[in-house]
Formats: C-alpha cells, sequence, structure tokens
C-alpha cells in the first residue's frame, strides 16, 4: 500500500466545500496511491493567474487487465497553460480533430469540475498542447483530462498532494475522460496522473495501488496512421465472453503482477496477451497480427495493443528497442499500414511546471 506523500499538508489556497457524490467514495484513493509528483507547488498564500501543467501519455490495460492495468511513458505528454481571464477561451495546438469547444473539451470539463465542485466560478483562458493526436491508443484523452484537473486546482491554490484536493483532481479527471470514451475508466487516468505502474482495485470506491517497476526495460511504442474512437472500440466488446478466456486473463494478469513484484521482466512481457478485448479489437488495426510477431521475432519480451489500438506496444531490453522498432514498423507495413515508433521508458507521472 502506498501514501501520499506530506500527508497532512495545509491546503494552499481556500478550501473547498465537502463535494457531492460521488466524490465522498473517491476518499480511499488518495489513501491508496502515491500523489503525483509536484516539485514546484505554489508557495503558501499565493494564488496564480497562470498555471502550467505537464501530463504525460500513457499506456491502458498493458495486455490482460482490461480497464484496471495503466502504464505512464515519460514522453510524450500533453501541456496545458490554464490562466485566469475576463473571458473564457481554448487554443489547442497539434491534433485539428480535438474540439475547440469549452464543453466537449476533455481539459476543460475536468478544470470546470473542479471549479464547480469548489463552489467558484471562474473565466479561464487555456491553450493546450498535444503531445499526440486522440484515436491514437497511448491516453491522449486521459492525460488532458489530467492536465485540466491539476491546473485548475493549482490555480485555485490547492495542494494536490492533500488528500481531499487529490480525491477532487481524480473525480474531475474522470468526469473528463467520459466525454471523450462514453465512460468513466481508471486505468488512463491514474497512469497519466501518478506514474510508473498503476493497479486500479475498483472504481466504487475508487482504489489505486501504483506498483513497482523494475529498471531495465524500455516500451516500444508503435503507432499506425490510423484512428481509433475509444467509444467505438468499447462498443466491440462482448456483453459475455467464454469461461475460458476469462480464466487465461486472470492467470496472465496474476503472473505479470508477480513478475513486476519479482523484477523479472521476461515473466511480464510474456504474460501481456489479452482474451477479453484485443481479439475483438483486432479488425480496426490491419497489420496487428504481423507486427506483434515481428517485434517477438526481434527479440521483445511481449507484445500487446495499447488501449483501444490502433498503437501496440512491446516491451524489451534496451539492446533491442533498434530492432523491435524496426519489426514493427515492418509487420505493419507488410498490411500496407504506415506506421513509425518511439521508445520510451517507465514516466513519473504529471507535473505542475510553472506557474506565475
Amino acid at each position: 500500500m502506498v501514501t501520499p506523500a506530506l500527508a497532512g499538508t495545509a491546503p494552499l489556497g481556500p478550501r473547498f466545500e465537502e463535494p457531492a457524490a460521488p466524490n465522498p467514495a473517491i476518499r480511499a484513493c488518495s489513501r491508496k496511491a502515491k500523489a503525483p509528483p509536484l516539485p514546484d507547488l505554489v508557495p503558501p498564500g499565493e494564488h496564480p493567474t497562470s498555471v502550467r501543467v505537464r501530463a504525460p501519455l500513457s499506456i491502458a490495460n498493458v495486455g490482460p487487465g482490461f480497464d484496471h492495468f495503466g502504464l505512464c511513458l515519460e514522453g510524450p505528454a500533453d501541456v496545458l497553460e490554464l490562466r485566469t481571464s475576463r473571458a473564457s477561451g481554448l487554443e489547442v495546438y497539434g491534433d485539428a480533430v480535438v474540439p475547440r469547444d469549452l464543453r466537449r473539451n476533455v481539459a476543460t470539463v475536468a478544470a470546470q469540475e473542479v471549479y464547480r465542485q469548489s463552489g467558484l466560478r471562474f473565466r479561464v483562458e487555456a491553450r493546450l498542447f498535444k503531445g499526440y493526436h486522440g484515436g491514437s491508443g497511448i491516453g491522449s484523452s486521459g492525460a488532458s483530462a489530467v492536465a485540466g484537473a491539476l491546473a485548475a486546482a493549482a490555480l485555485l491554490g490547492l495542494d494536490p498532494r492533500e488528500g481531499p484536493t487529490l480525491d477532487l483532481v481524480v473525480h474531475a479527471a474522470l468526469c473528463g475522460e467520459r466525454v471523450a470514451s462514453g465512460s468513466a475508466h481508471l486505468d488512463n487516468v491514474a497512469a497519466s496522473l501518478f506514474g510508473g505502474f498503476v493497479l486500479v482495485e475498483g472504481l466504487d470506491p475508487p482504489i489505486v495501488h501504483r506498483l513497482p517497476t523494475p529498471d531495465g526495460a524500455r516500451i516500444i511504442v508503435a503507432l499506425p496512421t490510423l484512428r481509433v474512437s475509444t467509444s467505438k472500440a468499447r462498443a466491440l466488446l462482448p456483453a459475455t465472453v467464454p469461461h475460458q478466456d476469462a480464466v487465461a486473463n486472470v492467470a496472465r494478469a496474476s503472473a505479470l503482477v508477480h513478475g513486476l513484484l519479482t523484477g523479472d521482466l521476461e515473466q511480464v512481457g510474456r504474460n501481456l496477451s489479452d482474451r477479453l478485448a484485443e481479439p475483438y479489437r483486432e479488425p480496426l488495426v490491419p497489420g496487428l497480427a504481423s507486427a506483434k510477431q515481428a517485434a517477438l521475432e526481434a527479440g521483445a519480451w511481449g507484445v500487446a495493443l495499447a488501449g483501444s489500438g490502433p498503437a501496440v506496444f512491446a516491451l524489451g531490453p534496451p539492446d533491442r528497442t533498434e530492432a523491435v522498432g524496426a519489426a514493427l514498423r515492418e509487420g505493419f507495413g507488410r498490411a500496407g499500414v504506415p506506421c513509425h515508433t518511439f521508445t520510451s521508458q517507465v514516466g513519473e507521472g504529471a507535473s505542475l511546471v510553472g506557474w506565475s
């Protein structure tokens, strides 16, 4: 069990009123998960008019852990600048498809939920710099939602390391994620917020555990030139699955966690296979089977669809990253799908990187 850093630190600004349901249920989250690293917290008594938050992208499901496993990437990341203003506005850079409507953009929806639950009304200008476009499978909407919630809390002078404020941030980020995917799932949000490998024990109440991530692994991500809607990908999943598939996923998920706890990265990799979601989403990602096989032959420990796709990620040793990346590109190329790849280490989660 991981406890929040600096528990009991006084809030940095006006306290918000106890939020209405479902927020009280979120209390367990801040007691079960490490608070995000915020090295540049606003000093006590200061009330900034502008803040800048960085929220890294992430991988949901991580193979067999549908909706309950998440893995934070070191990069890319969304960066959100939020400032008080006489008139509200939103600018988005890096993705022409992301909504510019304050009521539909996940970052501003999350920020507005912080203000609503705080009983305060603010007009803000937001500038969102997307680390990668939405519909990619690497938690773009989750990162934006985390950035919006953290930025709004910081703009109010609240300390996100303090329990009730962290509860509020989690709740608001889930509200933003719901706008993008149609449901409030915590895997991408928790991974982007807390960093590392996260295990979501449940949503009612939300409880998050951050598990140890051994050194020595690299995450190789392939990004084919496709877009997959999270809500449409979820709609493909059947209401029931064969008993043997459920049993297989329980075994894989358990073995994966054991590998993390014992530092056995090869065990983690060979248990990335999934029988609950990936088989039903494979038609959305032409070349998936070919890319996975090529990556394994190139020395990857394991390969899986990232979230809803189309991104695919492989886990492997540092000396095989170039070969695995080339294999993933070649595998998708055989299906006529261009793609590019990048390599990341495990990220440390969201942070406040500037304020004035």
